[in-house]
């Protein structure tokens, strides 16, 4: 009988097939080439490489075909973009000259040989699993993971600082939570407010027959009263006004979501949001939430009161960049910095910088980017703010006023995602940027990303330079209180 050899021809054999170029035995069943084993130095045994066949249609078919089907997948992903941002973060780590102004080549670059080496390997074995697995990891890469990144804030926060080593505040920051740590300077407290129940609002009046059943609750002679004072000295709270007053029923036992309001909402005497109230420094007011109308209930034993009230505020942080030449002027130079600062309010705002400071003892190092991070934040959990566009960065010159080192155009970028766009004013030894966006809530904390090219003189290094940055942020405010254990007290009315 005779069998087809791919390598070696055509050959005949009574129960053997023997290959006739290389002496490679068959069986009689088999119609593709054993490897030959030969004998080593030592005698071991080793696999002859088998060939390559570059004029096998069904190879060609197939690397063809997953080489096409992963560069489409390639091309047609956001991952390029996000992965060519990082490449340039890395570059420019590595290049604090900045002349690396395009990286996109590289990516495709990189991902052009990536796939004529996947499809040579698929040529020259004649296989597709390489290219099944690369199909199946960059799936993964691309779908999979980003969908746990949101879960998971940590191992983003760990990979965006591998990928961005030159942003890492931003990634801690923006995906972790953390926000850089800065003195708080005055109280969070700038307009408190709190129930002034220590004489009356604690009860309810209603209605029972002579059987003891509920039969309606009297809203007209109730009022409950809040106290706002404003602690400081200096600033002033505009705007304040009770947003809602409510009262639910209520019991130590029942649910949140069992709990239903108890007439119309109650109407404060003063601060209302068409004429509302400014609380100067040390100002203190009574603002009295009145009920109104009979209500039918037959039911409720106690009650609660809830409140959502609003002012608006200024928050400011600070922070100093320095220059310098070397690192004993820098650490000079960072013993009378004020550092990082954040002022009264209920919103923090945090200035922080990637690098902190710039040490520059050579021209190769007079031009860079330096990352202006603008963190807001609060405490609680109750209450949220809305921010107002524009959020103002200024910078105040020290030593070498007439020269801006950040005159070139910046750039930011926000976490709440709305186009930003930048105005400057200018004044004596201080500039303004205005980053004017379309508005944003916080609810826990946000950040502002902004890149500040800087361009250095001799004379900027040659003593520290230290340019203060101080970030002012409008807000209105708006905070929630609850108070419970309001009694519903009953007179017996007899039934006709």
């Amino acid at each position: 009988m005779s069998w087809p050899c791919n390598y070696c021809g055509y050959t005949n054999s009574d129960r053997v097939n023997v290959c006739a170029n290389c002496g490679t035995k068959r069986g009689a069943n088999q119609a593709t080439r054993e490897p030959q084993k030969t004998k080593t130095a030592k005698g071991s045994e080793k696999k002859e490489v088998k060939p390559a066949d570059y004029l096998n249609f069904a190879a060609w078919i197939k690397a063809i075909g997953v080489t096409a089907f992963l560069a489409v997948i390639i091309v047609t992903n956001p991952l390029i973009s996000s992965l060519n941002d990082s490449i340039m973060s890395f570059a420019n780590f590595l290049n604090p000259d900045n002349t690396l102004t395009d990286a996109m080549w590289i990516v495709w670059v990189i991902a052009a040989i990536c796939l004529l080496a996947l499809f040579f390997y698929t040529l020259r074995y004649n296989s597709i699993w390489l290219g099944i697995v690369l199909i199946f990891v960059f799936t993964l890469v691309t779908v999979v993971l980003p969908m746990v990144y949101e879960n998971n804030p940590t191992l983003a926060a760990a990979l965006c600082t591998i990928t961005n080593p030159q942003n890492v505040a931003y990634c801690q920051a923006g995906l972790s939570g953390n926000v850089p740590p800065a003195v708080k300077v005055g109280p969070t407290g700038v307009a408190n407010v709190y129930f002034n129940t220590a004489t009356y609002g604690m009860t309810l009046f209603g209605r029972e027959d002579e059987y003891g059943n509920g039969i309606d609750i009297n809203l007209d002679i109730y009022a409950m009263p809040i106290r706002v004072s404003n602690p400081s000295d200096t600033r002033i709270v505009k705007n304040f006004y009770v947003v809602s007053a409510q009262l639910y029923n209520s019991s130590a036992s029942m649910k949140s979501s069992a709990k239903k309001p108890l007439g119309d909402p109650l109407t404060p005497d003063r601060c209302t949001q068409v004429s509302k109230c400014t609380l100067g420094p040390g100002d203190e007011m009574i603002i009295n939430l009145r009920g109104s109308g009979v209500l039918a209930d037959s039911t409720s034993a106690g009650a609660e009161v809830r409140l959502e009230y609003s002012y608006d505020y200024v928050g400011e942080g600070q922070n100093d960049f320095i220059f310098a030449a070397n690192w004993t002027d820098l650490s000079r130079a960072k013993e009378t910095s004020e550092g990082a600062k954040k002022f009264e309010g209920p919103v923090d705002v945090t200035v922080y910088f990637v690098p902190d400071s710039i040490v520059a003892p050579d021209a190769s190092l007079y031009n860079g980017n330096v990352y202006v991070q603008v963190y807001l934040s609060k405490d609680e959990d109750v209450a949220h703010a809305q921010i107002r566009s524009p959020i103002n960065i200024t910078m105040f010159y020290g030593y070498t006023a007439g020269h801006d080192v950040f005159a070139a155009a910046k750039t930011c970028m926000a976490s709440w995602g709305d186009d930003l766009s930048i105005s400057t004013t200018y004044s004596t030894g201080a500039k303004t940027d205005s980053v004017e966006f379309g508005g944003t809530t916080l609810s826990v904390k946000q950040q502002l990303s902004c890149t500040y090219p800087y361009s250095l003189t001799p004379e900027d290094v040659n003593y520290p330079k230290t340019v203060k940055f101080v970030v002012r942020v409008d807000y209105s405010y708006i905070g929630k209180l609850t108070k419970r254990g309001i009694l519903i007290q009953r007179t017996i009315t007899p039934v006709d």
